[in-house]
């Protein structure tokens, strides 16, 4: 058959099987029904090059070999459309787009790394002690002090350090008990009552209401009152909150120690006066004060110039551990007034970051003397020391 039968029969091939309505839709490959359109004359005569000219002589039909649209035969021409069986089978994927998906494998998996990184725990694999990478090492023991309340600068402060890890192998045992030295050397801990030399030794508790300055003013009092069998004479000028009294009666009745209630500060220097210069002089004088709001800086100030008066008392700031760095530096700040000698840190047990009381440690550059956690007496009292301090804050207990 020559070129020209060849389009004509195709052309009337694809007029009447596009009057008929289609029982499958053609899935595969080649769509048949597009190929041999309206427009088959053309693309045919395009698609029948003089290289194939050989091909079709020696065709035994007579036809050219274009794929899968020429029927085998003139007399009944077959067209190879799938059957819901074969459909399946037959569809094949669009081409290129393994080429594609081949292509951006690389991409997805090195961002199924980097994700991977990012979330992956902080903490070493179960039964590990060390991590052998030391930037994941340092990564690790940042996030614990940030956790622990420490500010991301200082965090990053305390890890820098010239003699671990310049080699980038240190474990993280390593960094840590490099970490413990630098933030024990950090600490400035005084864990004594009253100034030096002076007769009798006079202490006093500030800080705002609810930090626990009355619980650790009667540990102190079971502390050296019992355990060092000094003579103590107790003073409150707690007249603001109902009911501070009370537990000052009950352990000065059980130390046999007197206590005096001052209504005013101006009176405490004469009360003072009177129990230091009196025929039985106590050892030591514990002082009481009430708990001064933001809007009580008058009452503060009127208390803080009592104690200037009487040059002889160890004032001691009470800062609760439960506080945020800008909490307790604005807490703090409040009590500036009073020239606070030294921090005593308390309820250490209802905190989970203590890094901040490390913050105001120091900014203020003032040593701290005593830490105070839990109800008992005296026993969740201890002295202030580096070693308990650097526990603190790394999440171990320190008294």
């Amino acid at each position: 058959m020559s070129a020209a039968s060849q389009v004509e029969f195709s052309s009337d091939l694809a007029e009447s099987l596009a009057a008929q309505p289609a029982a499958q839709p053609a899935v595969g490959r080649y769509h048949w029904k597009s190929y041999l359109s309206a427009a088959a004359p053309a693309r045919a005569l395009e698609a029948v090059p003089e290289a194939h000219t050989e091909e079709e002589s020696t065709n035994p039909q007579g036809f050219s070999t274009a794929p899968n649209i020429i029927p085998s035969s003139p007399q009944t021409p077959t067209l190879h459309c799938p059957t819901p069986q074969n459909m399946e089978s037959s569809a094949a994927p669009a081409i290129g787009s393994s080429t594609r998906e081949d292509a951006e494998l690389p991409h997805l998996r090195n961002e199924v790394s980097r994700l991977h990184a990012l979330i992956a725990p902080s903490a070493p694999p179960r039964g590990s002690v060390e991590m052998t990478q030391d930037g994941s090492a340092r990564l690790r023991l940042k996030r614990e002090l940030e956790s622990r309340g420490l500010d991301r600068a200082l965090a990053e402060r305390l890890l820098t350090s010239d003699d671990a890890g310049t080699d980038g192998s240190a474990s993280y045992a390593q960094l840590r008990e490099d970490l413990e030295n630098r933030l024990s050397s950090l600490w400035t801990t005084d864990p004594c009552i009253g100034r030096p030399g002076s007769s009798p030794r006079i202490a006093a508790l500030v800080g705002p209401a609810g930090c626990g300055k009355t619980s650790a003013l009667v540990k102190l009092a079971i502390r050296y009152g019992l355990g060092q069998r000094w003579a103590l004479h107790l003073i409150s000028v707690d007249q603001i909150r109902v009911g501070a009294m009370e537990p000052l009666e009950a352990y000065a009745a059980l130390l046999a120690a007197p206590l005096s209630a001052v209504d005013e500060p101006d009176l405490l220097g004469e009360e003072l006066q009177r129990v230091c210069c009196g025929e039985t002089r106590p050892d030591l004088v514990l002082i009481d004060t009430p708990g001064y709001a933001p809007a009580e800086r008058e009452r503060a100030s009127a208390m803080a110039e009592a104690f200037r008066a009487f040059d002889a008392i160890d004032v001691h700031l009470v800062l609760p551990g439960g506080l945020s760095s800008d909490d307790l530096r604005e807490t703090a700040a409040r009590f500036d007034a009073f020239e606070a000698d030294k921090l005593l840190f308390t309820k250490l047990d209802e905190t989970g970051a203590p890094g901040a009381l490390l913050a105001e440690h120091l900014r203020s550059s003032r040593p701290v003397s005593f830490l105070s956690r839990g109800h008992r007496v005296p026993e969740d009292l201890a002295p202030a020391g580096g070693i308990a301090l650097t526990r603190l804050v790394l999440g171990e207990r320190p008294v």
